[in-house]
């Protein structure tokens, strides 16, 4: 956590914060999901992990992300591979969490 002390810009906090919370919670992967105003659609700012997710965009207030995003509200999935076929089918559980300031955020991991 300590290299977090040295970035100096927002994005190398991001990138950092993310590598912390998935090693610290022992995730197989983890996102932080940037809403885009204009278009009404997430996508990943961050990702890691075994799956390229850089080419998806999601409905804000559809899957997981978007329904976070939307109700403002966390969202804890046993069996995600279940809930939501779409991306990810392997996963066993997700977290999805809302973050926001004048862009919206939404952290996800994979556990």
């Amino acid at each position: 956590m300590e290299q977090l002390l040295e970035v100096d810009n927002l994005e190398d906090a991001l990138a950092g914060s993310l590598e912390i919370i998935v090693e610290t919670l022992n995730s197989e992967a983890g996102a932080i999901w940037l809403l885009d105003a204009k278009t009404d659609r997430l996508s990943p700012l961050f990702h890691m992990g075994p799956a390229d997710v850089s080419g998806i965009t999601v409905e804000n207030g559809l899957g997981i992300e978007g329904i976070v995003t939307k109700t403002g509200r966390s969202v804890i999935v046993e069996d995600a591979a279940c809930t939501c076929p779409r991306s990810f089918s392997e996963r066993r559980s997700r977290c999805c969490s809302p973050r926001s300031s004048t862009r919206s955020r939404c952290a996800r991991l994979k556990t």
